[in-house]
């Protein structure tokens, strides 16, 4: 199933969405059959359908859709796994998309001090990734007061 939710992904990455959406969803259907609900697999499909929705515009639908990925990955991988943080991530986005900036920080935040702990804040994909969310929220002085260029 891995090749069809990766080409899922890139479909919907060419703006095919009408393709792209029904891949998603027969992936989805396949994985939540053979491995269940709560299969990190299956929240993979989950959240790329999520993202789906959230380029669509479809908001609430999206913010669904990861917010159920998020918490099935938190229950199987755990709170700072990759997975578990990209999710976090593109719930960031969403929120920042709605104009929820409270939210917007809160998940940035959550996702940079992770990958602080567990890569260190000088890693680049760390820093990379704060430093474009803190300004979106107003928050430049924290790129400089955590020593993140220096």
């Amino acid at each position: 199933m891995w090749p069809l939710n990766s080409l899922a992904a890139v479909l919907r990455d060419l703006g095919n969405m009408v393709e792209a959406e029904s891949l998603f969803r027969y992936v989805l259907e396949v994985r939540e059959r053979v491995l269940g609900s709560d299969h990190s697999d299956t929240l993979i499909s989950v959240a790329g359908l999520g993202v789906l929705q959230y380029r669509r515009g479809e908001q609430d639908a999206a913010r669904t859709l990861l917010e159920r990925a998020l918490e099935g990955q938190e229950n199987a991988l755990g709170s700072e796994h990759p997975r578990t943080l990209t999710t976090v991530n593109g719930l960031g986005c969403l929120m920042e998309a709605c104009g929820d900036y409270a939210a917007t920080e809160l998940s940035f935040r959550r996702v940079f001090e992770a990958r602080s702990r567990v890569l260190g804040v000088r890693f680049i994909r760390t820093r990379l990734k704060a430093g474009k969310h803190w300004l979106t929220c107003g928050k430049e002085e924290d790129i400089d007061n955590r020593g993140m260029w220096s």
